[in-house]
């Protein structure tokens, strides 16, 4: 990725901070208005692409001695994730044992093996991984004398050693080379010995080299004389955890060692259910993004401070995992977090929800039995203080602990509902499983607590004069029904925007209604959205002011898509198509790093300084990277449900691309729905005016209603349906909507289709 394509022109920081100034998200609303909606291409050259994690050691800021993200390489060692990670650093500088400031060895290049390896952003080609997705790096690097250099690399365990080990492979280019050129690795330990092509020391072998190579003390060095041969290569093997190591040629075993590495995560994938859609990229990104959650679980992060687990924030990221296929990491990852303290509402309520929903979508029983009585006393605990409270809702807790006042305690709103979604859910999966008292119980108490609720929002929400509706966070709090406006330009309305989202999802806030419409409205038209992604100003400083020395990733006004996890589904539900295809193509191309789909916690996006590529905060980060994964199930996949939380109607590509209808085709295999695994096939053959599709509903049960939607490009108007079974009933709903009545089995029909309004 070269820096020469980046540069902050005048035009370019204009551009962007007038996207930022602005109440409603300007590009964004613009590729929504176009014909064939947002689109990847339209909108990849709007932002710098993301690559610092911060340049100077400070507390939250520092990951990397380069200042470049880092890649977690790893293996799933069981469902709960890895538990021993080597860190590559993108440029191809670095490589780091378990945490950022753990072990490290470093690469330097050269004529005198001086230039760190990838230091000059301009003559770095890449970063980019193996295939487009699996985790292996690749760059190529050009020196200051001209000198190219290729480089690859991943971790794998191997027999001769206990430890995860990092393979290094450099091909250096002689047909360039006018005189000697050397590759330079320093350990990052001293006192270590040289012996036979490998640095072992107190604790073990550190280091394996490949043939030629030689140690002064401080480095190992390999020197490449002019050659006629096409390519000179060299490789190294790093123990992630120096320790016993057996004899090995890492030249010889490099290739297998790779080969098996393929094999490991292709086999992974395998085991889950990838939805295949006709964009390489989005490809590339969904199995890559899977790989990282498998890998990470539970886990906000891997390798720096965020390595712990957060409530909603964790619940999200395993739950993506299920809903691709990888159901028992879900469950693992629910059984880590269930063995937690849990003390806070929200965490009991959260519990209750998922527990519930790992239930009604894999129709096993055995997470609900094994947690029986701690689930039962959660439901309790929320249901007692519901009846000692006067306002009949959950106890007063502490909002948060980033700025909020920790002696403060509100009606925190997204506590109140996720609790009340739990005790719902929960109750109706008891009534399913044979505990009818529980059912009735707890069902009755989480319809008295939506009830509770409803009165508290209705108390405490304001309507503004453009038709908005602004919820505080802070229910039957007088001092918070004051809006943010613009939501973004203080902390505390930033603070607002991340939370308040996840009172959205949970489905207490009718879908279509004029109070679902007044919250999106509020979100759109005062400052909540850019590029269909979540901001976030966490200084509060105004547009065009940075903190130079801040914490990277928020020292100017950005992004926070870790909480638009909720907003994409509360668009879902709320059918609003358009909107999340630009979330979608937002975070793919402007929400995580290019070609290699690293996220963080927060991203920038005003110019800060002369950086000319955007900085993070402390990446990666897995539920951003769920949002990526929820948002293409929801275009493709979506289920509603009754006043229990039991299916209802099922509805199939429900906000494709237009894009991906043209000439091409979609298609899932065994996909988990919450009506049991779904198969189908969209098959477009625009060009003869016909989309072919195939659903195959035999594994599916209590489907009601299926809505298959065929968002075609230039929205060409439905002609007819043909149907291979005659006793199916079906009806159009609107120009790109059939509605399949009480469906199973498989079903069979060809959509044909006339042009396209635009030719008309």
């Amino acid at each position: 990725m070269s820096k020469s394509k980046y540069v902050n022109t005048a035009e370019y920081v204009e551009n962007v901070r007038r996207m930022l100034i602005s109440n409603t998200d300007l590009w964004g609303e613009y590729f929504i208005s176009q014909p064939e909606g947002p689109t990847y291409e339209a909108i990849e050259d709007l932002l710098h692409p993301l690559m610092f994690v911060g340049r100077e050691p400070c507390e939250y800021g520092w990951l990397t001695d380069s200042s470049i993200y880092y890649l977690p390489f790893g293996l799933v060692d069981n469902p709960q994730g890895g538990s021993s990670f080597a860190l590559h650093v993108a440029d191809g500088s670095q490589i780091i044992s378990r945490r950022f400031d753990g072990r490290k060895c470093t690469i330097f290049v050269g004529s005198e093996g001086e230039e760190r390896y990838g230091s000059v952003l301009e003559n770095l080609d890449g970063p980019r991984l193996h295939r487009g997705y699996l985790p292996i790096l690749e760059n190529t690097y050009t020196d200051a004398a001209g000198f190219e250099y290729r480089q690859e690399s991943f971790a794998t365990r191997i027999s001769q050693t206990d430890s995860l080990v990092s393979f290094v492979k450099i091909t250096v280019v002689p047909k360039a080379l006018k005189s000697p050129v050397k590759v330079a690795i320093v350990p990052g330990e001293e006192g270590l010995t040289w012996e036979e092509q490998r640095l072992t020391g107190p604790e073990g072998t550190y280091f394996v080299f490949s043939p030629g190579a030689s140690f002064d003390g401080e480095k190992v060095v390999y020197t490449f004389e002019p050659s006629p041969r096409e390519a000179e290569e060299l490789v190294f093997v790093r123990l992630n955890q120096p320790g016993q190591c057996g004899p090995l040629a890492p030249q010889e075993l490099y290739t297998a060692a790779k080969e098996e590495t393929v094999r490991y995560w292709e086999e992974k994938l395998a085991r889950g259910s990838i939805f295949e859609v006709p964009e390489q990229l989005a490809m590339h990104a969904q199995k890559n993004l899977l790989i990282q959650n498998l890998l990470m679980n539970w886990r906000y992060s891997i390798g720096n401070l965020y390595e712990t687990e957060f409530n909603a924030e964790s619940s999200d990221s395993i739950q993506a995992l299920a809903l691709f296929g990888f159901a028992e990491h879900y469950k693992a990852g629910l059984q880590k977090m269930m063995d937690g303290p849990n003390e806070a509402n929200w965490e009991k309520g959260t519990r209750l929800k998922h527990a519930a929903y790992y239930y009604l979508l894999t129709k096993d029983p055995s997470f609900v039995l094994d947690n029986h009585q701690r689930l039962v006393e959660f439901a309790e605990d929320l249901v007692g203080q519901t009846e000692a409270d006067p306002n009949g809702l959950l106890r007063p807790e502490p909002g948060g602990t980033d700025i909020s006042d920790p002696n403060k305690r509100i009606y925190s709103l997204h506590f109140q509902i996720d609790s009340w979604r739990g005790l719902r859910d929960m109750a109706t999966v008891w009534g399913l499983l044979g505990y009818p008292e529980l059912a009735e119980r707890f069902g009755a108490a989480a319809v008295r607590l939506h009830q509770a609720i409803r009165r508290a929002v209705d108390l405490s929400k304001v309507e503004l004069e453009d038709g908005s509706l602004f919820i505080p966070v802070s229910v039957l709090d007088e001092k918070a029904r004051q809006p943010y406006d613009p939501i973004t330009a203080t902390q505390e309305g930033s603070y607002w925007l991340l939370v308040a989202p996840n009172s959205y999802a949970p489905g207490f806030f009718t879908p279509g209604s004029q109070e679902a419409k007044g919250i999106l409205r509020y979100l759109h038209n005062h400052g909540a959205i850019l590029l269909g992604m979540l901001r976030f100003n966490y200084l509060g400083i105004p547009v065009g002011r940075c903190k130079v020395h801040g914490w990277t990733g928020m020292r100017s006004s950005g992004v926070d898509n870790v909480y638009a996890v909720s907003y994409a589904k509360f668009l879902a539900d709320n059918d609003e198509a358009d909107r999340l295809v630009m979330t979608f193509y937002g975070k793919l191309a402007h929400g995580m790093t290019r070609n290699t789909f690293v996220s963080a916690e927060g991203e920038e996006v005003d110019v800060c300084g002369d950086d000319y590529f955007r900085s993070m905060y402390l990446p990666p980060n897995s539920t951003n990277n769920s949002l990526f994964l929820h948002t293409l199930r929801l275009l493709l996949v979506r289920e509603t449900t009754d006043e229990r939380g039991l299916p209802q109607d099922l509805h199939l590509a429900p906000a494709t691309p237009r894009g991906w209808l043209d000439g091409q085709e979609i298609r899932a295999v065994e996909a988990p729905t919450l009506f049991g695994p779904l198969s189908f096939t969209i098959s477009s053959r625009l060009e003869e005016g016909a989309i072919d599709v195939v659903v195959d509903l035999s594994a599916c049960t209590s489907v009601r209603d299926v809505y298959l939607r065929l968002r075609t490009p230039g929205r060409r108007p439905i002609l007819g349906v043909d149907l291979f079974d005659g006793t199916l009933r079906w009806d159009l709903v609107d120009d790109e909507t059939i509605r399949l009545r009480r469906a199973g089995g498989q079903v069979r029909l060809t959509v044909s289709y006339g042009r396209s309004p635009a030719q008309l």
